[in-house]
């Protein structure tokens, strides 16, 4: 959760050779969102992609609240947001600001930069209501438009017609699928599911 423990992380890696090391980004795993990407095709330029996260309000006692487990709550959990972002548009961000709300240091707004232009927003809010969707997540570009609500439904948005999907499974964030990768690459001694580059 601090410069310091990622440090101590590169380190172990650099002094081992052993880079079998996956952070539980799942959500690039996540069948409804691969096949939403799939179907928008090759990224031709830049696009601007908005996140929105619901995270709700959780007691002041909840294992999200321990800063010395979890940082803040967007540090314990933002990146997951960041990693579908940059999974997306195929590179990480070089560009980042945020800023948050003064009565509540978790609730914000953040803004990413990306090399090609790309630019994306990722609204985290503490204050909602808790039985709203928690993600939503729209890109526009090359005169399209991607909407991907709360990893149940898809929309594809282009030539003045809608294509909509539907998760078979309900709410389907990836874990299933992360695991599954991660093991046959472990197996068969095939690169990690994501690099540690792009986890650093």
């Amino acid at each position: 959760i601090n410069s310091e423990q990622l440090k101590e992380i590169i380190e172990s890696i650099e002094e081992t050779g052993n880079d079998l090391l996956m952070v539980g980004y799942n959500r690039r795993f996540s069948k409804i969102l691969v096949e939403l990407k799939e179907s928008w095709g090759r990224k031709s330029g830049p696009v601007t992609i908005n996140y929105s996260v619901n995270a709700g309000q959780l007691d002041r006692d909840s294992w999200y609240m321990q800063a010395e487990l979890e940082g803040s709550r967007f540090i314990g959990e933002g990146s997951h947001f960041i990693d579908v972002i940059s999974w997306w548009l195929g590179e990480d961000p070089v560009h980042v600001s945020a800023m948050r709300t003064p009565d509540d240091k978790d609730n914000l707004v953040a803004m990413f930069g990306y090399r090609d232009g790309s630019i994306a927003t990722i609204a985290y809010l503490t204050q909602g209501e808790n039985k709203y969707p928690k993600e939503i997540i729209e890109i526009y570009g090359q005169g399209k438009v991607a909407k991907l609500h709360n990893f149940e439904r898809a929309e594809l948005w282009e030539r003045g017609k809608c294509k909509i999907k539907r998760s078979r499974f309900g709410i389907d964030k990836g874990q299933k699928y992360e695991l599954a990768a991660f093991i046959k690459a472990v197996k068969d001694g095939l690169p990690m599911p994501i690099d540690i580059t792009s986890i650093v």
